[in-house]
């Protein structure tokens, strides 16, 4: 089945900043702002999931009802402990982490994308889950209503600083059970391999050995690859069909006409991991 593209630059900007949609909410919408007169989490919350399914994200052909549910469920703010409710409610890229020169490193990523993305992976209940790039946790909260009480979610992220907040949001949300392992995520976790499902957070511009290793059959994988030194970055989703073979079935997205409408078809890549080494050429 193929599985829908989504796009993502790099954050931008001073620390503490949120960035929000790269272009304006469709007519029918009413964007939730941080401006919005109301403090209650469950109304935020509410608003937000009702901005991703106006911008369609729960209504395509892959949509697992799952997805928004989810979205209604997990308390954000938890998770964003130094920003306000309607900031962390908010259609936006929240800046959660800078370098000493300011630049951005770690983010909590656009709520649309995260919602695409998931939307891509398809957990069901009961999958085993590993996610490389743990941030602020709140994906791997979403994950873990995903896979429910009978699944397992591992998220691993390689600051000490972030690793440690996002298991204190994990906890002060009452997902105890989410295990956070401060580690490369290069590794993954073979501990508790074979996965189910495999999200990468984090760009990336191959596929290492690793994942293909602990990847369960059938599994899929999500990553967003970064195909071109201008940054432009798409969200993928590999299937294992076979040892050392993977296959993508994913929509191609590309920009058309003056308008700058977007058209989507259908392309199959099929990827090989020759002994698994961890450089992954892409074929044609």
């Amino acid at each position: 089945m193929a599985s829908k593209v989504v796009f993502e630059q790099k954050p931008a900007g001073a620390c503490g900043l949120v960035r929000g949609p790269a272009g304006p909410p469709p007519a029918t919408v009413n964007a939730v702002t941080t401006d919005t007169t109301t403090a209650d989490p469950e109304q935020l919350r509410s608003a937000l999931a009702d901005y991703i399914r106006g911008r369609h994200t729960f209504r395509t052909p892959f949509r697992t009802p799952q997805v928004e549910a989810a979205f209604r469920a997990v308390p954000r703010h938890l998770f964003l402990p130094g920003m306000d409710v309607q900031t962390a409610y908010a259609p936006q890229v929240v800046i959660t982490k800078c370098a000493d020169d300011g630049t951005a490193i770690s983010s909590a990523s656009h709520p649309n994308l995260v919602a695409a993305m998931l939307e891509q992976l398809e957990v069901r209940p009961g999958h085993r889950v590993l996610e490389i790039g743990a941030a602020t946790g709140i994906n791997a909260a979403l994950l873990a209503e995903l896979a429910g009480p009978a699944g397992k979610v591992v998220t691993i992220e390689i600051d000490g600083d972030l690793a440690a907040g996002a298991r204190a949001g994990l906890n002060a949300a009452g997902y105890h059970h989410v295990e956070v392992i401060c580690a490369d995520g290069a590794d993954g976790h073979p501990a508790r391999a074979p996965y189910d499902r495999i999200i990468v957070t984090a760009g990336a511009w191959d596929l290492v050995s690793a994942w293909w290793q602990q990847l369960a059959a059938d599994g899929r994988l999500i990553v967003p690859l970064l195909l071109h030194g201008s940054g432009l970055t798409r969200s993928i989703a590999f299937n294992l069909r076979q040892p050392g073979r993977m296959v993508s079935g994913t929509p191609t997205r590309r920009r058309i006409g003056g308008a700058g409408r977007d058209r989507a078809w259908p392309r199959k890549q099929r990827i090989r991991c020759p002994n698994c080494r961890p450089a992954v050429p892409m074929e044609p």
